[in-house]
């Protein structure tokens, strides 16, 4: 049977391979109704979380660190449901974090498989970083929609291809909701 998760016990002081965020990442997850409704925040610390007014742009950091603004309040319980959807936001690319691969218990081989499968994600999607980059906001959705989507729905579904039935069931409750995936 497959441990528990390194991070199903919350917040912990030990940063050193833990889910990247910002804090400003964190406050926009927190404004969000379905979040508010799954964490059962209240009016009022939705207003404090809102008066905290850290930008979005903020420095990336440990989760453990990037949680502090709002350590005084959200309870550790909703501090720790929170989690999930950290690991979510950086959908196929979680599957690199140490503390995900650890907590999935992947043996060399799967995490070998999951660079490989990153790394061709990363130069397929770098070849049409050009055209992202000099593309009206209507035109990057629709690369957005028609080319990056399913370019990365390709590298999950291969990454979810070599786990094993019990490492999916571990990914499924580290990382809730699932990523969302939009049809082809």
């Amino acid at each position: 049977m497959l441990a528990t998760p390194a991070f199903a016990d919350g917040p912990t002081d030990a940063s050193a391979g833990e889910a990247q965020t910002s804090s400003g990442i964190l406050r926009r997850m927190l404004l969000a109704p379905p979040i508010q409704q799954e964490l059962a925040l209240s009016p009022e610390q939705v207003k404090e979380v809102d008066a905290l007014g850290i930008p979005l742009d903020s420095p990336s950091l440990p989760f453990s660190k990037a949680i502090a603004p709002f350590s005084t309040i959200l309870t550790v319980e909703q501090l720790r449901a929170l989690k999930p959807y950290v690991i979510t936001s950086h959908g196929v690319r979680a599957f690199a974090i140490p503390e995900v691969q650890e907590s999935l218990q992947l043996s060399d081989d799967q995490k070998l498989r999951v660079g490989a499968i990153l790394g061709v994600l990363r130069a397929d999607l770098q070849s049409y970083q050009a055209l992202a980059s000099q593309a009206q906001d209507a035109k990057i959705m629709e690369l957005e929609r028609d080319v990056f989507q399913p370019l990365e729905d390709k590298a999950y579904d291969d990454v979810l291809a070599s786990l094993t039935g019990e490492q999916r069931t571990v990914w499924e409750t580290i990382a809730k909701p699932r990523p969302r995936r939009r049809p082809r």
